[in-house]
């Protein structure tokens, strides 16, 4: 698909370029990190083609800020925390004193 469309900004060239973009992409979130890039080789090179230079570059960069976004969203340091103790006798207090419900 070498020169298959002109990379000029016209509505139907931006729309091949999505497509073939988000086509890619799909194919990435599908399989493995180590498989994605030869399972989904002809789609990239689909997404090169279409899209312009410049924008293929602005899209991995949001791909991979993305990517760093949903894996930092996973991450929780408090759970890494130890659990928060009281002195012994605090604790000792709080085991016999009877709070009642209203």
């Amino acid at each position: 698909m070498e020169n298959a469309v002109k990379k000029g900004d016209t509505k139907e060239n931006r729309k091949l370029c999505y497509s073939s973009r988000d086509a890619y992409w799909k194919c990435l979130d599908r399989t493995s990190e180590k498989l994605g890039e030869s399972k989904c080789k002809h789609l990239r090179e689909d997404y090169e083609n279409f899209c312009h230079p410049s924008w293929v570059m602005h899209f991995d960069n949001l791909r991979l800020n993305e990517l760093a976004t949903r894996k930092y969203a996973m991450f929780d340091p408090v759970d890494d925390l130890p659990p928060v103790r009281q002195s012994p006798e605090v604790e000792a207090k709080m085991k016999t004193t009877f709070i009642p419900f209203d």
